[in-house]
């Protein structure tokens, strides 16, 4: 009975942990994910003048402004459109690096815990997570390989946007609070990664914070 019993929670425990993670990744996404396009689109800045010589004399203000206005309509045209992007994303949950779990006891200031196995993997049905804005999610396998983000794929007819992985989740004993953490990878050298803190409250998960914890 006893062993039954272990299945049984087990088995409750992973159900509600895809559940939460189904719940919460729409907004994740929005949070981490960016529009590749708006972030290569760089504020113009004045141009340098050299001399014969390669001798710096002075920077050319002259067509700032127009420059300016040009980027301004260009950033409020992307801002607006509406277009999908196309964010990679591998169903496979990985465990929490253990130097995340001990945040978790000091992020909520609780009684930290004796250190437990490490979860298995977690396959979650990710058609099911419905996201909001223009991301949308695509399994990796289904995706070209891809030495940076900087491509659009005639496959999906829009932009792609990047990488996205998010480890499982890892709890208190008594799975009031919980942490996991999220990857977004955007090409060589770009790319960012966040530690998220998440609680129960009346009954329904939230997101307490979300931290940067590094940057590429």
């Amino acid at each position: 009975m006893l062993i039954l019993s272990n299945c049984s929670n087990k088995k409750k425990n992973i159900e509600e942990e895809e559940t939460i993670i189904t719940a919460l990744l729409p907004a994740i996404i929005d949070s981490t994910c960016m529009d590749l396009r708006i972030y290569e689109f760089r504020l113009p800045v004045p141009k340098s003048v050299y001399d014969k010589n390669n001798k710096f004399i002075r920077f050319d203000y002259s067509n700032l402004a127009k420059d300016s206005i040009i980027y301004k309509g260009r950033l409020d045209s992307l801002n607006k459109d509406t277009s999908t992007l196309y964010v990679q994303f591998n169903p496979i949950l990985k465990d929490v690096d253990e130097k995340y779990k001990q945040e978790l006891f000091y992020h909520f200031k609780i009684k930290e815990e004796k250190e437990r196995p490490r979860n298995e993997t977690l396959t979650i049905p990710y058609q099911n997570i419905k996201t909001k804005k223009k991301f949308k999610l695509q399994i990796s396998s289904k995706m070209p390989k891809i030495n940076k983000a900087d491509g659009v794929f005639s496959n999906y007819g829009s932009s792609f946007s990047g990488s996205f992985s998010i480890s499982r989740i890892y709890f208190d004993m008594e799975r009031n609070f919980g942490v996991l953490t999220v990857g977004y990878f955007c090409g060589t050298r770009c790319g960012e990664g966040f530690t998220i803190f998440i609680k129960k409250v009346s009954d329904k998960w939230i997101i307490d914070e979300i931290v940067n914890t590094w940057i590429a």
